[in-house]
């Protein structure tokens, strides 16, 4: 972890190249790089965005352990699809490629391996389906 970037966002970046390497996403992008200059998003797509750091146990001399909880959106094509049935199964075969890629993985030495959150629809509209998948991974600081 670097002083300049606490927390989850030290490793957005490798979460990023490791759901790029998994070679099943047109864009994959930070959610930093997201908010920036608008562009058409290439889909499928996945957008990770730090969610939150949360401190949990203290050892003692300020060394405490931190949560970190990640977001994986990803983003695909449903268009006139109002239900979002026809995006279904694209849908599970991308979310199947990603959690198998993060699940069991550290993003960096000394953390812990990436755990499973939960997982929720965000949003369908636009001729776009938005799933979202929570991670989470923790570190002593």
């Amino acid at each position: 972890m670097t002083d300049e970037h606490p927390g989850a966002l030290s490793f957005l970046d490798a979460v990023a190249d490791r759901l790029e390497e998994t070679g099943v996403y047109k864009d994959v992008l930070s959610a930093l790089d997201f908010a920036g200059p608008k562009r058409p998003l290439r889909l499928p797509s996945a957008i990770v965005t730090p969610m939150r750091d949360q401190g949990g146990e203290s050892r003692g001399g300020g060394v405490r352990r931190v949560e970190s909880v990640v977001a994986v959106t990803t983003v695909i094509a449903a268009p006139n699809d109002p239900g979002g049935g026809r995006a279904r199964d694209p849908l599970a075969a991308l979310l199947r490629a990603g959690r198998t890629a993060l699940v069991g993985w550290r993003p960096e030495e000394g953390t812990d391996e990436f755990s499973f959150l939960r997982g929720a629809l965000a949003e369908i509209g636009d001729g776009r389906a938005w799933w979202e998948d929570l991670y989470t991974t923790a570190r002593w600081l």
